[in-house]
């Protein structure tokens, strides 16, 4: 599950995606689960009314609007300061529900098979929650660590050792400086760092620190190293590049927000994300490195065009008139 918090002239909204196009009875359980949540809080808390068409159901009060419908995510839209107040309060009742029970269960899984040490297993998961919870991470955050892992579980398959990737995940982004005036040129560094010091407390024995440590430093280029599973361990973490446009829009605004929250215009953002980040990627060769991921270069090429075309994609937001 995926959530994501806007706000727009004072007003909160946030956005509730990841519930797949197809489902099975897993994914529609999980879907119930998260609407039976909204629902009692809503009761609870408000004088709603209730709507309801053919093919969607939205709930308004004086403090806010919710709707949900076959083919959007579940979104709630602030309307008043307790409305504000409210969405604060669901996404860190959904976040714990939901987005931190997958993040855990993966931890506490491959702590298991690694006999990690139990007490130092429980510190270091409280820091990496800590870390991919402060209140700046809109996209670099638990949900982005639990898509990256769901894809390696997609993928095991082609990958040689699947514990050194897992391990990586919940690494690779964990120390995030994005502050104007801070040196972020080295936070790849500082993540293997914190990669080794934990996993060293944790038993890990050296060679297979080393693996995670190369596996975390080589996101800062995205540049093929001539390892396999480093190579897809890229590839899985930039496949957001060739989402839907729907995805990628909401990814763009959210990886926004991080930069505008911590002192960024957005022309000095914009402006650094075309030169720092899209342009080289159009000039590169392939996005993507490995054959599992070909398929989706064209996709994601057309996504990064459409985001830097002067007239469509302007202070963070896609103008679809165009």
């Amino acid at each position: 599950m995926r959530i994501t918090v806007e706000i727009e002239k004072g007003k909160k909204s946030i956005y509730i995606g990841g519930i797949p196009d197809t489902y099975d009875d897993d994914d529609w359980d999980e879907s119930d689960r998260i609407l039976t949540v909204i629902f009692d809080v809503i009761k609870n808390n408000f004088d709603a009314r209730k709507g309801k068409s053919s093919n969607s159901f939205f709930i308004s009060s004086n403090e806010f609007t919710w709707f949900r419908d076959d083919l959007m995510p579940i979104g709630i839209y602030a309307t008043s300061p307790k409305g504000n107040e409210f969405i604060d309060n669901l996404t860190e009742l959904l976040k714990e529900k939901f987005g931190n029970k997958f993040f855990k269960d993966k931890w506490n899984n491959v702590s298991a098979e690694l006999k990690f040490n139990k007490k130092e297993s429980i510190k270091a998961l409280e820091y990496l929650i800590t870390q991919y919870s402060l209140p700046y991470r809109y996209y670099h955050n638990i949900a982005h660590i639990n898509q990256v892992l769901q894809k390696i579980e997609e993928l095991q398959q082609h990958v040689n050792d699947v514990n050194i990737a897992i391990l990586a995940a919940f690494f690779h982004d964990v120390v995030y400086e994005i502050r104007k005036g801070k040196d972020s040129s080295n936070n790849e560094e500082k993540r293997a760092n914190e990669a080794s010091r934990f996993l060293k407390k944790l038993g890990l024995h050296k060679e297979s620190i080393i693996k995670v440590c190369d596996m975390v430093k080589a996101t800062k280029h995205h540049k093929s190293t001539g390892n396999s599973d480093i190579d897809l361990f890229l590839d899985i973490d930039m496949s957001i590049l060739a989402s839907s446009a729907d995805d990628y829009e909401l990814y763009t605004k959210s990886v926004m927000n991080e930069y505008t929250s911590v002192s960024y215009s957005k022309i000095e953002y914009n402006k650094g994300r075309k030169e720092l980040f899209l342009q080289p990627l159009l000039e590169s060769e392939k996005i993507f490195l490995t054959e599992y991921f070909e398929p989706m270069e064209t996709a994601a090429r057309k996504n990064i065009k459409n985001e830097i075309r002067p007239g469509v994609y302007v202070g963070g937001v896609f103008n679809r008139k165009s």
